[in-house]
């Protein structure tokens, strides 16, 4: 009697468990599903030489829309990416202010008008399973995609991550300053909170080589970033990602010389465009 009484008990709150607590994480495509994300990525960096220091800084903006164009009987999905609108403005060593605007393209700098070739027109497809890696793509597309995906989280393959586990994923990219070898990256997660429907995640890049020089170091800057995201587990698909990144190398150019690299990520579902679904062919 006691023992059926304990597995009735057990199967009572096995019962009670919402779905997203029982079944693993997935990103939930169906075709003709458009999402379209705001982003805002500012960068800023110092350097400082023997005798002087340039500094540098951008300030991106842009509206992506991601288009769903097939699903699989697996659940893997083929996605479609163009640019809605983009602003662009950049400062140069000398203090000059570069623009471009998508919406105003006669007033922006005119080395930078023909950036509007890019709006409006698919520019990526790329082909995701449902933990949200690439699989499929142009090999130039893939590789960018391995290194950062497409919406950013990963979700694990089996485990339910409850509040403080953790999941990691490598990665690697190719050596900016030309070598022969991979520079080896980890990208790791760990649910801070998990309720709701919605999993709250921090995020951490870091860098796995062993890179010894400082002039190479610096190349890698913008990879290494921490930050937090927001995964929305019952619909299956991030609500938003912020990053950041603050680091300085020392004495890439000599003794007292210093690079500063300085970014914010942001990047948010516009909640009004997620998700409708579009007839085939437009």
């Amino acid at each position: 009697m006691l023992r059926r009484a304990v597995a009735a008990f057990l199967l009572a709150i096995f019962v009670a468990l919402p779905a997203s607590a029982q079944s693993p994480w997935r990103y939930k495509w169906e075709k003709g599903q458009v999402f379209t994300y705001k982003t805002q990525h500012v960068t800023s960096v110092v350097e400082t030489l023997e005798k002087s220091k340039v500094e540098i800084g951008s300030r991106l903006t842009l509206s992506k829309r991601w288009v769903v164009t097939d699903v699989d009987a697996q659940g893997n999905a083929t996605l479609e990416m163009s640019l809605v609108a983009m602003r662009n403005e950049q400062t140069r060593p000398n203090g000059e202010k570069l623009l471009f605007d998508s919406e105003n393209v006669p007033n922006s700098t005119p080395a930078l008008q023909g950036m509007a070739k890019f709006i409006g027109k698919p520019l990526h497809s790329v082909k995701l399973n449902p933990l949200g890696q690439a699989i499929e793509a142009k090999e130039d597309v893939k590789a960018k995609f391995d290194a950062e995906p497409p919406f950013v989280v990963v979700v694990p393959d089996s485990a339910v991550p409850q509040e403080g586990q953790s999941w990691s994923r490598p990665f690697a990219i190719a050596d900016p300053a030309g070598g022969d070898e991979k520079i080896q990256f980890v990208q790791k997660f760990v649910c801070v909170k998990n309720g709701d429907g919605k999993a709250t995640l921090q995020l951490t890049n870091e860098l796995k080589s062993d890179v010894k020089m400082p002039a190479d170091r610096i190349l890698l800057l913008q990879r290494e970033t921490t930050g937090e995201a927001t995964f929305d587990i019952e619909r299956g698909i991030t609500l938003s990602v912020q990053l950041a990144a603050d680091r300085k190398v020392e004495n890439h150019q000599g003794a007292g010389t210093s690079y500063r690299y300085m970014s914010t990520f942001a990047e948010e579902l516009v909640p009004n465009a997620d998700p409708k679904i579009v007839p085939a062919g437009n």
